[in-house]
């Protein structure tokens, strides 16, 4: 791999980053990235005598790793193929022959103790003026070099304020310290130099003295009554990367191992690389993955794992590049990988290496969100692998990826090819009762629920759950993947009572795992209160959102202000609502907004969707006057942080007009609903839903003011059109409208023209009746 740089284990935290749903997110293709090929070895011709390798002109055999990371970036090697090893052949033919090697004549430096003496002075002054840990611009560059601690997960979510200090999984040593002196300053150090009465265990900056013999001398400027020069080293936990690097100061960064579980979901790798297994979102610590080379083929891991390393290095450093902002470069790295694979398969070589390699620049791309050029990598990966035989080692791992991403570019068809050929592939291998198929069987129920094919698609998840419940038992956490889509699956179908049941499972999956107290019950409660509230049990489904707020609360599973959680309030405060206990409902709005200016102040953006909530609450309650002060502060934050055009600023503007319609301020409220007609008309188009809303609400309006009754009766046919073409002819906006026009019709004198919709507003009528009826 080119330019292998830096960073290590990414993976874990990029997952929650992507703003996507949890549905999307429990078949990401990121999640299953790494899984690597068999290693073998490679033919190069040496260009120079390399140590333990051959001489120069010499064709060797080695490993592609050491090849691509250290030969051939220093030129001292190049791959065997014809027009390298002409070259080699001309070079040699013109350069002198060496029939003797020259003989190095190795001679002893006796080093005076002033020299001595003067290299430790150096060295004192190197360490008074070192900062290990900041940043240091080299060749115009800055770069990073940090000592980096895994914080205690459990300890940081419990902590009772943000003020409390953050534990470290493990601590750091005086051995610790001197290894990154060393590595940093290329100063060797003893440990009789450095003073560190206990090993540090919490982030924070701290006074780590140095104490060096008293015959060299204190730096200029520095007094000590014991002539013990004291250097500090302060050790600080970054929230992220390499994102600083200080000398005289060694600093400790801090990094999440896993990401908070968020939303009842967990994930099956397809394959463990060099013994690890990838956890994520919601995940479990016994992951079903595919085997790897070993437990195919039962060789030898040393010698089939270096290639796999590498690939997971590639992509474990394009994720950190990614979440430090840095895409450029991870551009630049996958860029130079591809580049290399290129040359091979111009060159004829087309295996699974090659396959492998290619499948994670695509999903090193996927990250970098490059989808365009993923569509490429795909399609060139699609044709290495059609001329591959289906036993090929870890051909099935190479298929998932790729099926995973073809979903992800809503190339579902493909993606369903793919799939059919792994699940194919590892029947044939493991019987089709293996849990190695679990992975693909999930992704093919994922593509054919996408696509409307939502019979076969519960087949398939009901497959997954048999294959789960034979081998890990009916109440082993791995099940909440398939009942999750399952019962999302039946609840888009519109049935409720059937997705009930997964549900339920997954509830008391959790509880019986970790008892009713633990945030993932929380979270469980809080999808079976949505399946409630479908099925018309609304009161159940209040009592259901208010445990499991309290329970999330409770076991600090989530901070008060993360998107899910808010999410939960505002559904529970709009269900409080809908069965007349506004109060309540508009006391957690009331919280929403409280938080959000709380966390990120009172002029964010963000508080703008908690300040119309509100706003329409104290609607539904008449009180109007304070309806409109929220809105116009909604309107005030959004100035501030949008242009006046900008579609966003419509939304609180129209429902200004709405209220003060309700307080009679017609003349104003129609000039707002105007306003926000034509923003919406140039963001969304003239045809679009959001402005047959802002048409109907004007019209409201300006029948009120006595406007022109032809132009509203062309308006509010206008509305009819985008509705009947957005929501069908026959539906319940649609017959709300019909009786608008018919009004102005009749107002007008048209009788005609009203008599042929009558007819058609009676039978939609009739229909209606019959529905409820039923």
């Amino acid at each position: 791999m080119a330019c292998m740089r830096n960073g290590r284990n990414a993976l874990r935290q990029i997952i929650n980053n992507v703003h996507s749903s949890e549905s999307e997110r429990m078949m990401n293709p990121l999640v299953f990235a790494c899984q690597g090929v068999r290693h073998r070895k490679l033919e190069v011709i040496l260009t120079t005598n390399v140590d333990k390798l051959g001489k120069a002109g010499e064709t060797v055999k080695v490993a592609p790793g050491h090849f691509r990371n250290h030969l051939m970036p220093k030129l001292l090697a190049v791959p065997n193929i014809d027009k390298y090893a002409y070259l080699i052949r001309q070079q040699r033919k013109n350069a002198p022959l060496e029939e003797e090697e020259e003989k190095e004549e190795v001679k002893v430096v006796t080093v005076s103790e002033e020299v001595k003496m003067k290299e430790y002075e150096k060295a004192a002054k190197r360490l008074e003026n070192a900062r290990l840990g900041a940043s240091i611009k080299f060749n115009d560059i800055f770069r990073t070099v940090v000592l980096r601690r895994a914080i205690n997960l459990e300890r940081f979510r419990t902590r009772a304020t943000k003020e409390d200090p953050i534990e470290l999984r493990s601590v750091v040593t005086k051995e610790d310290i001197l290894a990154e002196v060393a590595r940093q300053l290329c100063i060797g150090l003893e440990p009789d130099n450095v003073h560190l009465p206990s090993p540090l265990s919490t982030v924070g900056e701290y006074e780590v003295p140095l104490r060096l013999p008293r015959s060299i001398p204190l730096p200029a400027g520095k007094c000590s009554a014991t002539h013990t020069p004291l250097m500090a080293a302060s050790l600080i936990l970054p929230s992220h990367f390499f994102t600083t690097y200080k000398i005289s100061k060694l600093c400790l960064h801090h990094m999440q191992s896993a990401n908070p579980h968020k939303g009842i979901t967990c994930f099956f790798p397809v394959r463990e690389l060099a013994s690890r297994t990838f956890a994520s979102v919601g995940s479990v610590e016994n992951h079903v993955s595919a085997p790897t080379n070993t437990q195919r083929s039962g060789g030898s891991k040393t010698s089939d794992n270096d290639f796999e390393r590498e690939l997971q290095e590639l992509f474990d450093e394009v994720k950190t590049l990614v979440m430090n902002g840095s895409k450029d470069d991870a551009v630049d790295l996958l860029r130079a990988n591809y580049e290399a694979v290129k040359e091979r398969m111009d060159a004829g070589v087309r295996g699974i290496e090659e396959a492998a390699t290619i499948d994670i620049i695509a999903l090193g791309y996927m990250a970098v969100g490059d989808f365009k050029f993923v569509e490429s990598l795909l399609e060139m990966l699609n044709e290495i692998v059609g001329s591959l035989k289906d036993d090929e080692p870890l051909l099935d791992s190479v298929l998932v990826h790729m099926g995973s991403m073809y979903s992800t570019l809503g190339k579902f068809e493909k993606s369903m090819i793919v799939y059919r050929r792994a699940i194919d592939n590892m029947e044939n291998i493991y019987g089709k009762h293996s849990v190695f198929l679990i992975t693909p069987i999930l992704g093919m129920a994922k593509v054919l629920g996408s696509i409307g094919r939502t019979t076969k698609a519960v087949d398939f998840y009901h497959r997954a759950i048999a294959l789960l419940e034979s081998s890990r038992g009916a109440e082993c956490e791995d099940l909440a993947i398939p009942l999750f889509g399952l019962g999302s699956l039946l609840l888009k179908q519109g049935k409720p009572t059937e997705a009930e049941t997964p549900f339920l499972r997954i509830l008391n999956i959790y509880t019986k795992l970790y008892g009713e107290d633990d945030g993932r019950v929380g979270m469980a409660m809080s999808s079976l209160a949505h399946v409630k509230c479908a099925m018309g049990k609304a009161n159940e489904a209040i009592d259901l959102y208010k445990s499991a707020l309290k329970v999330i609360k409770d076991s600090n599973y989530m901070a008060s202000d993360d998107s899910i959680v808010e999410k939960m309030r505002i559904d529970l405060a709009e269900l409080l609502h809908a069965v007349g206990r506004g109060k309540e409902g508009r006391e957690l709005l009331e919280e929403c907004l409280l938080i959000t200016e709380k966390h990120k102040g009172k002029e964010d953006p963000s508080s703008v969707t908690h300040l119309i909530n509100l706003a329409t609450s104290h609607s539904r309650s008449k009180n109007y006057v304070e309806a409109e002060r929220l809105l116009r502060t909604s309107l005030q934050v959004l100035s501030k942080t949008v242009s006046p055009d900008d579609q966003s600023i419509s939304f609180p503007m129209l429902h200004l007009a709405v209220t003060l319609y309700q307080l009679k301020q017609d003349e104003e409220a129609e000039q707002l609903a105007l306003q926000a007609l034509h923003i919406r008309e140039k963001a969304f188009g003239e045809d679009s839903l959001p402005v047959a809303e802002a048409l109907d609400c004007l019209v409201s309006i300006q029948t009120r003011l006595t406007r022109d009754d032809e132009v509203l009766l062309d308006q509010l046919k206008r509305v009819l059109s985008i509705q009947e073409k957005e929501f069908g002819p026959e539906s319940k906006e649609v017959l709300t409208t019909l009786k608008k026009v018919v009004h102005f019709l009749d107002k007008l004198g048209r009788k005609n023209d009203k008599l042929l919709l009558q007819k058609r507003l009676s039978a939609l009528r009739s229909k209606f009746k019959q529905q409820i009826q039923q």
